[in-house]
């Protein structure tokens, strides 16, 4: 059997390409007899490569190099048939989708749609996309609402050799991190706002992991600057250093995750796996990892909000719009923030708690395998 998996170039640090490469290595060591073909985008200028090219996972899959943007009709056609594939799988939003669409209904090969479906309501045009699929895989209980009857749960994973307790060097100081890009969703300023309570009531410091060179980034990192006595540790943001992110998991305590909606928030998996404990917004689907009180901590919501977004002329996109958010309460994270602070061995014992539950839920291996049942 040939599988193609159409994805970000395994090298790119974005979730979609973490997330198709491990599916590929977990798919070759279920069945190191299958064909596997990752078409990887940003790859090359234009078009796609006719011979596939060595990459360091190459004795696990053929790396096929492909030109960047959304998949183009003729261009994805004609790569499933010079490889002669029989099944295809992507992870990609559902407005994103249609090129790959139109060329899976015209080869007529089976297609294996995964989806980060972030917030609720799901889009009458994401049901009707979802109809042609021969499977949607949601990494959250979003499935549950795919009306077509052929979607499944298959979450995400981490790889537990990749992300481990490991000694470092670190501060003797209580540290919370969190992980993201600056952007609405994401919320980094309420935590921000949290963080500087805390700071008020008991001593911490706080790790920020972000794109410091995006505009929004920019900015958030003058005021941070601004309030000079703020313990704000800023970390950049760089492509393909797990090495570098696992240290950083290392020296925190607590992993802060404020995200306003998420399909699925990677770094909360890789800080569990770490043995640090996450405290996270109790809010469709933020809240389907941990267990509650046991490995991590729930924090309400204040309000729900609208998702939209704002192009530069002031107009608002309207495919997305209607979905919920979540904006977490920054009173009461404030107040788990510090109660993690006075309690250091409970959340030490919640960390250790929270590695093993990783380990036995979120496998590469046993996901791929769920995925591969369904494909054959």
């Amino acid at each position: 059997m040939k599988i193609g998996l159409f994805g970000d170039h395994p090298d790119m640090p974005t979730g979609m390409a973490i997330v198709l490469k491990n599916l590929a290595l977990g798919l070759s060591f279920i069945n190191p007899q299958l064909e596997i073909y990752f078409f990887g985008r940003f790859g090359q200028q234009s078009g796609f490569s006719k011979e596939p090219v060595v990459h360091e996972d190459g004795m696990y899959y053929h790396l096929v190099n492909c030109e960047g943007g959304v998949w183009k009709t003729r261009m994805t056609v004609d790569a499933i048939n010079h490889y002669g594939l029989d099944c295809v799988i992507t992870e990609d939003d559902w407005f994103s989708i249609g090129g790959m669409m139109k060329a899976v209904r015209h080869t007529k090969v089976p297609f294996h749609f995964i989806t980060p479906i972030d917030s609720l309501p799901i889009h009458a045009m994401a049901q009707n996309i979802f109809k042609e699929c021969t499977k949607v895989y949601v990494p959250n209980s979003a499935y549950k609402m795919v009306k077509s009857h052929n979607s499944l749960f298959l979450p995400h994973g981490v790889r537990s050799d990749l992300f481990y307790p490991e000694k470092t060097e670190r501060d003797d100081l209580f540290t919370f991190i969190w992980v993201g890009r600056d952007e609405p969703r994401k919320a980094m300023g309420r935590f921000i706002l949290a963080f500087q309570e805390v700071c008020k009531k008991v001593p911490c410091q706080a790790i920020i992991h972000s794109d410091w060179r995006a505009d929004m980034a920019v900015r958030t990192a003058r005021y941070i600057r601004h309030k000079r006595d703020l313990p704000i540790i800023m970390t950049q943001m760089e492509g393909g250093t797990h090495s570098n992110l696992r240290k950083l998991y290392n020296k925190a305590d607590v992993l802060v995750c404020t995200s306003k909606a998420g399909a699925f928030e990677m770094s909360i998996v890789e800080a569990m796996a770490c043995g640090v404990c996450p405290i996270i917004t109790d809010w469709t689907f933020m809240n389907e990892i941990p267990v509650r009180d046991e490995n991590g901590f729930l924090v309400p919501i204040k309000n729900v909000c609208e998702d939209y977004v704002k192009l530069g002329n002031g107009k608002v996109w309207g495919i997305p719009i209607g979905r919920k958010w979540g904006n977490i309460n920054i009173k009461l994270l404030a107040s788990k923030m510090v109660e993690c602070v006075k309690n250091p061995d409970k959340t030490k014992s919640m960390g250790e708690s929270a590695r093993y539950h990783i380990k036995q839920n979120y496998d590469w291996n046993k996901i791929a395998g769920k995925l591969m049942g369904e494909i054959e």
